[in-house]
């Protein structure tokens, strides 16, 4: 599927958005800081806050699309490729289809690798699932931690 015909589809920000939040809270809405499952709407378009505490969580937030400095359209679009081609997709390529830099094509490229190879290691992986269940893979970087016995830095790591 070329970008074209995928921007038929996920036509802008908010259709984007409001996909992701559907497959995301399929399941329902369970709070991540006191685990009450009931939530309402908050002020970010498509995120919830929680009804018990107030924790307001955006669509992207878990997903490989928090923090992205990109357009949430070709975020979309370049998680696809990349998992289409099954992690062979150059950031040079990446980087003509979408007219974005290929530094940062690169950069996200590895993101999206990291997490398929992640997703392949979980025991509820199926070579056949599709493209999306990539998106939700919990395996954000942990904070650095504080000096160690030695004295040195901590190093964050994926957990």
């Amino acid at each position: 599927m070329n970008f074209s015909k995928f921007v038929r589809i996920y036509l802008d920000r908010d259709a984007c958005l409001r996909y992701l939040a559907e497959l995301k809270w399929s399941a329902g809405f369970r709070c991540r800081k006191c685990g009450n499952g009931k939530c309402c709407d908050a002020r970010e378009p498509h995120a919830q806050r929680c009804t018990r505490c107030g924790y307001v969580e955006s669509t992207t937030a878990y997903t490989l699309l928090h923090r992205c400095k990109f357009d949430i359209v070709k975020a979309l679009y370049s998680v696809f490729l990349v998992h289409t081609h099954q992690g062979k997709y150059s950031s040079v390529e990446l980087s003509q289809v979408l007219e974005l830099r290929q530094a940062t094509c690169h950069t996200f490229i590895q993101k999206v690798r990291m997490a398929l190879e992640y997703r392949q290691q979980s025991p509820a992986y199926d070579k056949n699932e599709g493209w999306t269940q990539v998106l939700f893979e919990e395996h954000q970087p942990l904070e650095p931690e504080g000096p160690d016995e030695e004295g040195s830095e901590g190093v964050g790591t994926y957990a």
